[in-house]
Formats: C-alpha cells, structure tokens, sequence
C-alpha cells in the first residue's frame, strides 16, 4: 500500500513526529511534475507476466480487481493535505494493517491504479490541496477521480494588504475561491462532490459573511455539473440570495451544528 502511494502521490504516510516536523517548517513551492519519465505509466507491456506467481496465474483478472478493491478503498476516503511541495496522504484511523499492504510488482501497480482513484473519495480540508491537484497528478490520473469531499473555511470581511502565502491553515484565501471551483469542474469523471464551507467573522462583533460575498461563492459553483453534488454551509443563507441564485446545480444545506465549524470546538467538529 505504501509502495503505491509512494508512486502516485510521491511520499508514504507519515509518523506523528514526521507531522510535527512538517508544522515547524516553512511550506516548500509545489514541485512540479517531470518532464519526461524514464516509463509509461501504467502500460501492461512493460509489466513482467509474473509467470512463477500462483496468485497472478491462477486467479483472473476481474477477481483481482475485486481484491485491489477491497484493498484499496478500505475506509473509502484518501485524505489529501498540501505539504512538503506536493500532496501528502494521511491514513484513517480504521485502515489499521491494511496499510502495511507492499507490493512493487508492475503487473499489480497497473491492474490496482484505477482502482485507487476510481473507489476512493478524495478528502481535502484547505483549497490549497485543491489548487495542487493539476501540478502534481497526471491528466490521465485527474479525470479518473470521480469523488471529492472539501471542507475549507473563509474569514469575512475580507482583510485587505495582509500578503498571501500558500496556505497550509485556514482560514482560506478567498481570491482562490474561483480557480478551485474551475479545477473541480474539469474533472470529467467526478460523480460525487460534497463542499463544505464554514465563515469565520473576522474582529469581535462582525456580522461575517454579507450577502454579496455569498452570492460571488455560491455563483462560482453554478458552472458544475456533477450527478451527486451538495453544498453545506455554517452561513444562513436567506430567500433573497435563492432567488438572485436562481436554479443551483447542487443541493444546498445548512450546517446543523453549533458554531462557525470547524475544529473551532470538540463540539463542532
């Protein structure tokens, strides 16, 4: 398992003193992708037939993919966070030993690699993992994701002349809003997306989120056509931003817990 993700996404999953090493540093700029690579990537004639393997001659094709399956898309989340100049992966509590599944076999790499992006949902907690998708997956791997889940959190009003650096904390940069929304609408092949979007009053007394700003939010999303697609905010979204919205290609819900969302409180997580 590790040895996969390490050839996706370029790392494997971390040690808690790794995460807090990674906190004390300064985020690195996103390394790009290559050139040129030494292969193909994912071409099954490259692959060694893996003659001398039993489990490679003995079982077919389709009954392997269901295990890559049940390997693969054991929580059925990847959670994704920008770090390190790329996106990292951290594991979920339940994929327990699962985690420790090896294998650097080719064969089992191209046979499991459309498996990974096409049963998983892809977790991002800050727009800036977002933002990264097109600078470190391939094409071809980026239009098999076909579920994203975003949670991010903006801070309103907006505080002007403050400079912008990557973000690895929210909240979120706003002006980034829009790229984001344009990146999550070129993936052909998303069925399912889950947005959650929390506001975060800036100063004591300030009202947050005005009208103005949730119409410019919520607009940038009308674009998106996905089959299964739901917005949730912390925000009160009245009758009079509907009816400027008009139809939405998405259901829009009302966050029900207690808050401004968030990790702000064990109770609003």
């Amino acid at each position: 398992m590790k040895s996969l993700f390490r050839r996706v996404f370029g790392f494997t999953p971390s040690t808690q003193r790794n995460r807090h090493a990674e906190r004390s540093r300064e985020e690195p700029p996103v390394r790009p992708l290559p050139h040129s690579r030494p292969r193909q990537l994912s071409s099954l004639s490259l692959a060694n037939p893996q003659l001398q393997s039993l489990f490679i001659t003995r079982i077919p094709p389709e009954l392997r993919l269901l295990i890559w399956e049940a390997v693969l898309a054991t929580s059925g989340l990847i959670h994704l966070k920008a770090a390190r100049g790329t996106l990292k992966y951290y594991p979920c509590n339940d994929d327990g030993d699962k985690l420790g599944f090896r294998h650097k076999c080719w064969l089992i790499y191209t046979e499991a690699i459309d498996v990974l992006y096409q049963t998983n949902t892809f977790d991002f907690n800050r727009l800036e993992g977002i933002m990264r998708l097109p600078q470190v997956l391939l094409p071809d791997r980026l239009q098999r994701i076909r579920s994203v889940h975003l949670s991010t959190a903006f801070q309103f009003p907006r505080v002007y002349g403050i400079p912008q650096r990557p973000q690895t904390r929210l909240p979120d940069n706003v002006l980034e809003w829009s790229a984001a929304a344009e990146i999550l609408g070129s993936l052909t092949a998303l069925d399912e997306l889950w947005i959650e979007i929390a506001s975060w009053p800036y100063g004591v007394g300030r009202v947050g989120l005005d009208e103005a700003s949730l119409l410019a939010m919520l607009s940038a999303l009308a674009a998106l056509r996905v089959r299964s697609f739901e917005v949730t905010m912390t925000a009160f979204v009245s009758e009079h931003v509907r009816e400027q919205l008009g139809p939405l290609p998405f259901r829009l819900t009302k966050r029900k817990k207690p808050g401004i969302g968030f990790y702000t409180t064990p109770d609003d997580d």
